[in-house]
């Protein structure tokens, strides 16, 4: 399925009533009521970058690089098949690729060990520790699979994935939208 559908069929009930309210223009009344706690998350996420970038909160670096694949948008973006492609492309080009997931999902790491069966796939929460026993491992480069917002594994590169599917959808935080 591609885009919208195949997001929202994974959402499930609750998340296809969430997505009819993240696509909703802003002055229906629901949607007004989440964008207060939107400014909240907001700024939770603001403090907790600054935290990060200015040392408050330790990012810890592994010894080798580490990319991260990530959107701004909950839902996807092409991040498992990009980062699939990724690894497979540093392999090619004389790396030993390891790819990270967070585990919270079980479909994307089994999608990675079926596509990418000689690369080394990670699924923990811990990334940091995922990292280590990848370079352990003889991994020379870390791929994060949808690692944007682990902030406490430094990364060389982020690369965010911008959805064409919603690119001309409100812009809007969580909880009011994606």
């Amino acid at each position: 399925m591609p885009g919208d559908a195949y997001r929202v069929h994974r959402l499930g009930g609750a998340g296809v009533r969430a997505h009819g309210v993240w696509t909703a223009p802003g002055s229906r009344p629901d949607v007004l009521a989440l964008r207060a706690l939107s400014g909240l998350y907001g700024a939770v996420t603001a403090a907790r970058r600054s935290a990060y970038r200015t040392g408050l909160l330790p990012q810890t670096r592994v010894g080798a690089p580490v990319i991260s694949i990530g959107n701004l948008a909950v839902g996807g973006s092409g991040k498992t098949p990009f980062s699939s492609w990724l690894v497979s492309e540093l392999r090619t080009r004389g790396q030993t690729p390891a790819l990270l997931h967070g585990g919270y999902a079980s479909d994307e790491p089994a999608l990675h060990r079926q596509w990418t069966p000689d690369i080394a796939v990670f699924a923990a929460k811990d990334r940091v520790t995922s990292a280590r026993s990848a370079i352990a491992g003889g991994a020379t480069i870390i791929v994060l699979d949808d690692g944007l917002q682990h902030s406490r594994l430094y990364r060389d590169l982020d690369l965010v994935l911008i959805s064409a599917d919603t690119w001309d959808q409100p812009r809007r935080l969580l909880p009011a939208g994606t």
